[in-house]
């Protein structure tokens, strides 16, 4: 299915382009964890994220194709084996599919900064990812362990407070369509 040479060179091409451009933007895990809003280089942490899920669509798709490759030549499942087969096969699908619309997400995202190519969009875009990220750890310890985590609730209201100061400084017609919710 996957034809390995080419492949394996543009993996190796894409994982390459990613590190030279993530030294050349220096920015460790652990600052872009903790500087979301008070970062004062907002586009490099942008430009963070674009190759995290760069990276990972990356791994994800050079894995998927190893695993064809490494099966291409095994005899078809029995009958009592195809039901389960079908539901491999269909979650690695499903598994890229996912990939593939969260690349055509970011694309989205770097064409629409074309137009609004300032640090102040830069922030507030992160910003509302980062309250996005927090809505959902919130969501999920809510619904898993039936509680609220107090922490992240007020993480949330300071980063909608300041989502909003930042956003009253965004040209209206010029304004990225983004959504805090």
């Amino acid at each position: 299915m996957c034809r390995q040479n080419i492949n394996e060179q543009i993996y190796e091409l894409v994982i390459h382009a990613s590190n030279q451009i993530r030294k050349i933007l220096d920015i460790d895990d652990l600052s872009y964890n903790i500087c979301v809003s008070n970062m004062t280089e907002p586009k490099k942490y942008y430009l963070h994220n674009v190759l995290n899920e760069l990276d990972k669509a990356t791994y994800s798709l050079m894995f998927e194709c190893k695993i064809l490759d490494d099966n291409k030549n095994e005899p078809p499942p029995v009958e009592r084996d195809k039901s389960l087969s079908s539901k491999i096969w269909q979650s690695r699908i499903d598994g890229l599919s996912l990939w593939q619309r969260k690349l055509v997400e970011v694309l989205v995202d770097l064409i629409g900064f074309r137009g609004a190519n300032s640090l102040k969009y830069y922030k507030h875009y992160n910003i509302l990812h980062e309250i996005s990220k927090k809505r959902k750890e919130f969501n999920d310890r809510r619904e898993f362990w039936g509680c609220k985590n107090k922490t992240i609730e007020k993480q949330i209201q300071e980063l909608e407070n300041e989502a909003d100061q930042v956003g009253r400084q965004l040209d209206p017609q010029n304004h990225l369509k983004l959504n805090n919710a």
